[in-house]
């Protein structure tokens, strides 16, 4: 019983960390010095795409929106690029990584497949992995908007000290520009 009051609280934890996400991000409304905003539905293009694993059917959204408001995407893109997903999106992959890891060895346990890692190793490598993931689809955002200012953002962030993952994506995308 015990196993399932943990998943449980886990599964609580995650659902109030999406729902912190959504208020931040309401309340960060990326608002330009002209005034200029994302709606909440362009926002939600933008992190859709940051957060997605292997899809592509987001990058004509994310250019569609970037075309219309270029400066606010690429500042969002650029963002998640150079400071990585905001602290509740982290809080919420480690309590997703938590949960993994309970089945995970739960389930190598029963088939006498060995053992994982210990759960801090489990868990850090794996928000090492999602914040990875999500710099690089900053960075291939930025390719796929492939303005100056894009152009420009990409630069300055292969200059920093970023996982090898992420400077590899950032090259990807400089190399797509024209």
């Amino acid at each position: 019983m015990r196993g399932s009051d943990d998943a449980r609280k886990h599964v609580a934890a995650v659902t109030r960390a999406q729902r912190l996400i959504a208020l931040c991000l309401l309340a960060a409304g990326c608002v330009n010095a002209a005034g200029e905003a994302l709606t909440p539905a362009e926002r939600f293009i933008i992190d859709d795409w940051l957060i997605c694993i292997e899809c592509t059917n987001a990058v004509d959204s994310l250019r569609a929106v970037g075309a219309r408001k270029p400066k606010l995407v690429i500042d969002a893109l650029n963002s998640a690029l150079v400071q990585g997903p905001p602290p509740p999106s982290i809080f919420a992959a480690e309590s997703a990584l938590a949960l993994s890891f309970l089945r995970d060895s739960g389930f190598r346990a029963r088939t006498g497949q060995g053992t994982i890692p210990l759960r801090a190793v489990y868990v850090s490598e794996g928000r090492d992995r999602y914040s990875s993931g999500y710099r690089s689809r900053g960075a291939l955002g930025l390719g796929y908007i492939g303005t100056p200012g894009a152009k420009l953002s990409l630069d300055s962030a292969a200059t920093l000290g970023l996982p090898q993952s992420v400077k590899n994506a950032i090259q990807f995308a400089r190399d797509s520009l024209p």
